[in-house]
């Protein structure tokens, strides 16, 4: 599979989901699918599939989230880290190395939606993956206050009445309006 088209047989093309953003995910691979049907985006031979995919495996080594999954030594290593109470990963003090961690799992994410868009032609803005636009950047900075406001944001009195989505609104906003 190569962006989701079959390398085998590159008719065959599929719209799925990689990640927990369904709607914007899902509405970049339909436009980088179209594009692709229509021939507003030229496919690149097998080889050069094959080549690109290696690539962009190599390239997701670097972030600990997909290393996880990628290299077994990697994650032997690092499932001894889930013992130390103490290490910022089991902490996730987003003050700390879970927060440059998390940065840089959902900065690859938006990355990864953001080439759809720029294959497909879409008006989403985000930028590419080679590098995201400030669109895309505030994308990633709400993605990141967003999971620790889940995490930190309820004090211990407040927990009856509260929820895992009652959080402070207010680092929030419309990454197209502003508002």
């Amino acid at each position: 599979m190569y962006r989701h088209v079959l390398i085998d047989n590159p008719n065959m093309m599929y719209i799925h989901t990689r990640t927990a953003f369904f709607l914007p995910e899902i509405d970049a691979m339909a436009w980088a699918v179209a594009a692709y049907v229509s021939g507003e985006m030229v496919l690149p031979t097998a080889e050069e599939m094959e080549e690109r995919n290696y690539l962009d495996k190599l390239d997701e080594l670097h972030i600990p989230w997909h290393r996880y999954d990628l290299d077994s030594n990697y994650k032997e290593a690092l499932m001894l880290l889930y013992d130390d109470d103490e290490h910022w990963l089991n902490t996730m003090n987003v003050t700390a190395g879970y927060g440059d961690y998390l940065r840089e799992y959902l900065s690859h994410i938006v990355k990864l939606i953001a080439r759809d868009q720029v294959v497909g032609g879409h008006g989403g803005g985000w930028g590419s993956y080679e590098k995201l636009s400030e669109r895309g950047e505030n994308l990633v900075d709400q993605l990141v206050n967003e999971d620790s406001s889940r995490k930190f944001a309820i004090v211990e009195e407040e927990t009856e009445w509260r929820t895992f989505r009652d959080s402070d609104p207010t680092p929030f906003e419309s990454i197209y309006t502003g508002i």
